[in-house]
C-alpha cells in the first residue's frame, strides 16, 4: 500500500489543452517566464520532475466520464484530485441541470472521501462581472445544490477597475 505522499496528485482536464496546462505547471513549479521554460525546455523537464517527484498526472481529455475517473482513481489512487471543469464531468443525467450538477458535486464528495481531497473549477455566473470578490451567490448554474457540497469555495474574481488588472493593488482607503 502506498502512502499519500506517493501517490500522484491526478487532475483530470477537460478545459484547456493538455500541453498548455502542462506548461503553467512548469511555469509555475519553475518560477519561469514561458520564454525562460522554453530556452532550456529538456533542462526545465528534468528540475520539474526532480521538483515535483514526478507525481502530477494529468489526464487530458475533451469529454471526461465518471467510470474514467473511477478507473484511474482505483487503479493509481491520489494524493490530491483535481478536476478543471467539474461542471463537465459526464455520466450524470437529471430532469434539470442543478440536479445534475448536484449530483456530481456528490460524486465529487465520496471520491474525496474514499481517496484523497477534491478541488473542483467551475465558472462564476453573469452575477460576477467585475466583481473582485465572488460569493457563493456567483457560482454559476446553481443556487444552492454545488454549494451544499463543497466544503470550501474560493472564489477568483476579475475587475477592470485601474490598477487590479496590471497586478498591483492601489493604495488602501484608510479611516481616520
Amino acid at each position: 500500500s502506498q502512502s499519500v505522499c506517493e501517490k500522484p496528485i491526478v487532475w483530470f482536464n477537460n478545459e484547456q489543452e493538455g500541453h498548455v496546462v502542462v506548461s503553467y505547471c512548469y511555469r509555475a513549479a519553475l518560477g519561469l517566464t514561458n520564454a525562460q521554460l522554453y530556452a532550456k525546455i529538456e533542462e526545465n523537464e528534468k528540475l520539474y520532475k526532480e521538483k515535483t517527484g514526478d507525481k502530477i498526472r494529468i489526464y487530458d481529455d475533451a469529454s471526461i466520464h465518471r467510470k474514467t475517473v473511477e478507473s484511474i482513481l482505483g487503479k493509481y489512487g491520489a494524493s490530491l484530485i483535481i478536476f478543471d471543469q467539474i461542471d463537465k464531468i459526464k455520466g450524470f443525467n437529471s430532469d434539470r441541470n442543478d440536479l445534475e450538477l448536484g449530483a456530481i458535486y456528490q460524486w465529487a464528495r465520496e471520491l474525496a472521501k474514499k481517496y484523497a481531497p477534491v478541488i473542483g473549477v467551475c465558472q462564476a455566473g453573469e452575477s460576477a462581472a467585475n466583481k473582485r470578490y465572488l460569493t457563493m451567490e456567483d457560482v454559476v448554474n446553481s443556487k444552492t445544490s454545488k454549494q451544499a457540497e463543497a466544503d470550501w469555495i474560493l472564489g477568483i474574481g476579475k475587475t477592470e477597475q485601474a490598477g487590479w488588472c496590471q497586478g498591483t493593488a492601489p493604495e488602501p482607503v484608510r479611516s481616520s
